[in-house]
């Protein structure tokens, strides 16, 4: 709790985007990840009403890969949908939202 009021990164695994050391807490950007994050932001920016299932199937025809090589699906796009503010700083735990402590993928 005192880690997630201060902004930090309270463990488990890292966000689609980023990539954490064994048993750090401390966030660090996946260059290649986060390509794919503003990617899928500026696609359903552009075509609001695309499905999931669509943004996904854009992704895989542009080159896009999940984690560890694997394709880009609806799951992963609907959780980085979900997690729009994480990528913009601000970071929220068990109800605590306090300014991230790591750098924030979308302005």
């Amino acid at each position: 709790m005192q880690k997630a009021k201060g902004g930090g990164y309270a463990g488990g695994g890292a966000p689609f985007g980023y990539e954490s050391l064994r048993g750090g807490k401390k966030l660090y950007v996946n260059a290649t990840e986060a390509k794919a994050v503003r990617r899928v932001f500026e696609i359903k920016q552009s075509f609001p009403d695309m499905t999931l299932k669509s943004i996904a199937e854009f992704m895989k025809m542009e080159g896009h890969k999940g984690r560890k090589g694997a394709d880009f699906n609806a799951m992963l796009v609907k959780r980085i949908l979900d997690k729009e503010n994480f990528y913009r700083g601000y970071y929220n735990y068990d109800g605590i939202e306090s300014v991230g402590e790591y750098e924030p993928l979308l302005s």
